[in-house]
């Protein structure tokens, strides 16, 4: 008797450890290094007040590179959608298969192969800091 609890116990150890896994990855787990290494040109848009959008394309290598570092380093939680407005999207060229959508500092919706799914930021990477210090040029975009 003492051994099946025992074994059922274990059981459900292992379990809770492989659900708890399976619900947490890091960003190259979403997105492939492969892919992030076929990046040359990054441009970001952000809402703006009236449903317009302001642009930027980033082409110092200097703060792409930062950019991409600091998104490789989120490690993500999956999540339901968290029902919060777009703060920033980022687009890659050339033409690949993911996008993001950061909706807070803690919040990003990611795009892969026409597949959405939103994640939680559950470590200290801070790639919504990197744009708001880089103190990009933004243009407003025409609908």
């Amino acid at each position: 008797m003492k051994k099946m609890v025992t074994f059922f116990l274990i059981l459900a150890i292992v379990i809770g450890g492989l659900v708890f896994i399976n619900r947490q990855k890091s960003f190259a787990d979403v997105i492939p290094k492969e892919e992030m290494k076929k990046i040359h040109e990054i441009t970001l848009k952000q809402m703006v007040a009236d449903e317009q959008t302001r642009g930027v394309r980033i082409e110092d290598q200097k703060t792409q590179q930062q950019l991409l570092d600091a998104i490789s380093a989120m490690k993500l939680k999956k999540v339901d959608n968290p029902s919060k407005k777009t703060l920033y999207e980022l687009r890659t060229y050339p033409e690949s298969t993911f996008g993001i959508a950061f909706l807070t500092s803690n919040y990003v919706w990611i795009t892969k192969n026409e597949k959405s799914e939103y994640y939680k930021i559950v470590n200290d990477a801070a790639p919504v800091k990197v744009i708001e210090e880089a103190g990009f040029d933004w243009k407003l975009e025409e609908k």
